[in-house]
């Protein structure tokens, strides 16, 4: 990166009127690989580096750029002219810290020729991801072949698999220098199977820092659930306040986008409906929240956030108790917070680039309880089972906290599985839904968010007292 030490000896001559300034470098070395019947059946490979940078002087502007070579002080000239144009106030704060500070960390594999599942991991000083993708065809490979061999249901295998380095460095006019480089997989199984003229499709998604971290079991245990759950007639459902079982994707799935009420950016402009309830109960002791910048069952590491900010741990939720919020540095001044490094962009899906920096997750993990899937069926005794859930998008309002979310599942009769009920949906509002909250499950799942992949969302099966399920 030694186009940025342009922008470091540009920090000391800012344009007149600037007062602090900041690069953000983001590079991305991609493989992504795909196999069906034991042959690689797609091969893509990119490498981008873009720059956001953004100077402030009675407010702040922005310049996103990929040409590296471009003079530094033009661009931060640019960024300056564009801060006459914010609708903002006032600037937004910056990370002050002064000194270096980098992370560097990576799983290594052998060679193509000793890819042995079973021979665990080994290490060696550097960050880069596996980029052979003869080395990933090896690990998609042997999913495949395992799935079909064990599973006793799952017919039709498509495994794809991507190896990705991350490399995210901050400057700023204080004198901070704060790099992150790791490696990303993400694996992502599709099984099917046919029944006469019915077929039937289920996908299982996880993130790893890791290859060796993709295990079949895992794999097959939550792609047969999936089919299976799907394979009982469906019957007829009459709408009501019913006692619920939310499975722990459908939960991931609500989660995408309601971990933004605990968004100090958006506590701050009180546009969230968790607003003036921090300290307050939300629920009972069993529900805890927790934001980690790196968890085992997750590939994403996120040691500083964009604006160069220590990734730390953020006790969101403890024992029903709402005790923290994510914030970057800006929403930490406002709302006289530390900082807890949840700086990004693109917490959503955006149809152009995003340069303004946001609050944003690390891992925001749902903790789980004790119980199985099937303790929380006894303990619900009749009820509804909510297996699966679309439209997680434009479902939720974070500011009033109501959401309406289309979802299929299973009537549950006397702790065990009956019919299938399709075509439902469950509402209610999410401060409620705390409320709510009975029980929660032992099956851990960190899923990334579908499309864009820069988070990790996890969550529990959660047994609720009540939700209104409505039917046709």
């Amino acid at each position: 990166m030694d186009y940025l030490e342009a922008y470091r000896q540009a920090f000391a001559h800012l344009p007149s009127g600037a007062k602090e300034a900041e690069v953000n470098a983001e590079t991305h070395r991609i493989t992504d690989i795909a196999v069906e019947n034991g042959e690689m059946t797609k091969i893509e490979t990119s490498e981008k580096t873009a720059l956001y940078v953004r100077v402030s002087g009675e407010k702040t502007g922005y310049v996103y750029t990929e040409d590296l070579e471009e003079d530094a002080s033009q661009v931060l000239e640019r960024a300056y002219e564009n801060s006459f144009c914010s609708n903002r106030e006032k600037p937004e704060a910056l990370n002050r810290e002064a000194g270096n500070r980098s992370y560097e960390t990576a799983e290594a594999i052998g060679e193509p020729e000793t890819l042995n599942r079973e021979a665990g991991n080994r290490s060696y000083e550097t960050a880069e991801a596996i980029g052979e993708p003869e080395q990933l065809e090896g690990y998609a490979a042997a999913m495949e072949k395992e799935l079909l061999e064990k599973s006793g249901i799952i017919q039709e295998v498509y495994v794809s698999l991507k190896a990705e380095t991350v490399d995210q460095r901050t400057l700023n006019s204080y004198g901070l220098d704060a790099q992150c480089v790791t490696p990303l997989y993400i694996m992502r199984v599709t099984a099917g199977l046919r029944e006469g003229e019915k077929n039937y499709t289920f996908s299982y998604l996880k993130s790893a820092k890791s290859p060796d971290a993709f295990q079949p079991e895992e794999f097959r245990r939550n792609l047969e659930a999936g089919l299976e759950s799907q394979k009982n007639p469906a019957s007829g459902f009459v709408s009501g306040d019913y006692p619920v079982i939310l499975s722990a994707r459908v939960v991931c799935n609500l989660f995408i986008t309601a971990w933004q009420l605990f968004s100090g950016y958006k506590y701050a402009e009180k546009s969230t409906a968790l607003a003036g309830m921090l300290s307050k109960r939300l629920g009972k002791d069993v529900l805890n929240i927790t934001d980690y910048p790196e968890h085992p069952d997750s590939g994403f590491v996120m040691k500083y956030d964009c604006e160069g900010s220590e990734g730390k741990p953020v006790k969101l939720v403890e024992n029903g108790i709402f005790t923290g919020l994510m914030t970057n540095a800006a929403s930490a001044q406002e709302l006289g917070l530390p900082c807890t490094g949840n700086a990004g962009r693109r917490p959503l899906l955006f149809g152009n680039i995003a340069t303004d920096i946001l609050v944003t997750p690390k891992n925001f993990v749902i903790e789980p309880g004790t119980s199985t899937v099937e303790e929380l069926m006894e303990h619900m005794g009749d009820g509804v089972y909510i297996t699966t859930s679309y439209d997680v998008f434009h479902t939720v309002n974070i500011s009033s906290g109501d959401f309406s979310v289309p979802c299929k599942g299973t009537r549950i009769r006397d702790g065990k599985r009956a019919e299938n009920v399709t075509a439902i949906s469950i509402s209610g509002n999410l401060k409620d839904f705390f409320a709510q909250i009975e029980e929660v499950g032992n099956d851990l799942l960190i899923t990334p968010m579908e499309d864009l992949e820069n988070y990790g969302i996890g969550a529990c099966s959660i047994r609720l007292r009540s939700c209104r399920v409505s039917g046709e």
